[in-house]
């Protein structure tokens, strides 16, 4: 876990050196499958997910991104 909490403080602190505007989403039971970023950059809307060297998506992860 520690590791995902770095890659998170790094993909924050990359984007907002962009000029981006990136807010870290605390999903919960009720919000399965939430992405862990929510970014507005040069005017696009991203939603994204980071994972470690070893992170794999969750089946509900998947079934979000084919949405």
């Amino acid at each position: 876990m520690a590791l995902e909490s770095n890659l998170d403080k790094s993909v924050k602190a990359h984007v907002e050196r962009k000029g981006g505007f990136i807010i870290k989403v605390h999903g919960n039971e009720t919000q399965s499958a939430t992405p862990d970023f929510i970014c507005c950059y040069k005017g696009y809307f991203l939603a994204f997910e980071d994972k470690g060297p070893n992170g794999k998506p969750s089946p509900a992860q998947i079934g979000r991104i084919k949405k």
